[in-house]
């Protein structure tokens, strides 16, 4: 067995699984090693009668996945008391009572930082997203772009009223494109008026499980698009003074 699991079971799961499910072990244990710790998975399946070199081989790859997710997460880092290459659980690894618990929390962290977000983003959402406040988060991701719609058409309004007259689609707001169609002037309204509705009301945001950090994860995503949309919006309005 290793970590509790046979080989096979092991082979089942995602090396963020296998990390968090290594992850009190490593904390009870101080200091780890990385060779140490394949080594002596190595032979837990030896004594098991595993032998077949391409299951023990794949096994350690799982498990140099999982060491390097630690590594990413932050959940690990070099012993201050020991030579490399020894580490210990960071203080983020003992807030976690129950590793396996966190794994949507920390998947949904995670997309967040490859998404290439926003610098508004980046400097005012994730930190509350680290903090577990997803409807927060929510919260502020909208505002950003409600405040970007606001900076770049000029109007004083607020929510979903800013969105329907700066889209507007006929006649044209001072965000719509006035070469795309209606029916794409139209579009682009929905989408932003329905993005600030849902989650940027006159309550707070309308977010159906805000303790679900997947689902904040992906309205912050979405906030993302729409300031991608706006950086375009604001290339074209640029372009038009310049060659008005």
């Amino acid at each position: 067995m290793v970590l509790g699991h046979d080989a096979a079971e092991l082979l089942e799961l995602e090396p963020d699984e296998v990390a968090l499910i290594a992850l009190p072990s490593i904390k009870q244990q101080g200091a780890v090693c990385w060779n140490n710790l394949n080594q002596g998975s190595r032979a837990e399946m030896n004594r098991d009668g595993v032998t077949d070199e391409e299951t023990l081989r794949r096994v350690s790859w799982k498990l140099a996945a999982a060491w390097q997710w630690l590594l990413n997460e932050g959940l690990l880092a070099p012993h201050p008391g020991q030579d490399h290459p020894w580490y210990m659980a960071t203080e983020r690894a003992f807030v976690m009572a129950d590793p396996l618990a966190h794994l949507s929390e920390v998947r949904s962290l995670s997309l967040l930082r490859r998404a290439q977000l926003d610098p508004t983003l980046n400097e005012r959402v994730l930190p509350i997203f680290r903090r577990a406040l997803y409807s927060a988060a929510v919260f502020q991701a909208m505002l950003e772009v409600e405040v970007r719609v606001r900076d770049l058409s000029g109007l004083s309004l607020n929510g979903v009223d800013l969105m329907k007259q700066a889209f507007r689609a006929h006649p044209v707001g001072p965000l719509s494109d006035p070469s795309a169609g209606v029916g794409d002037r139209e579009a682009r309204m929905a989408l932003f008026w329905g993005a600030i509705g849902e989650y940027r009301n006159e309550a707070g945001h309308n977010i159906t499980t805000p303790d679900d950090p997947q689902e904040a994860a992906e309205a912050v995503l979405l906030a993302n698009g729409l300031l991608r949309i706006l950086e375009g919006v604001r290339v074209r309005l640029q372009a038009s003074r310049l060659t008005s």
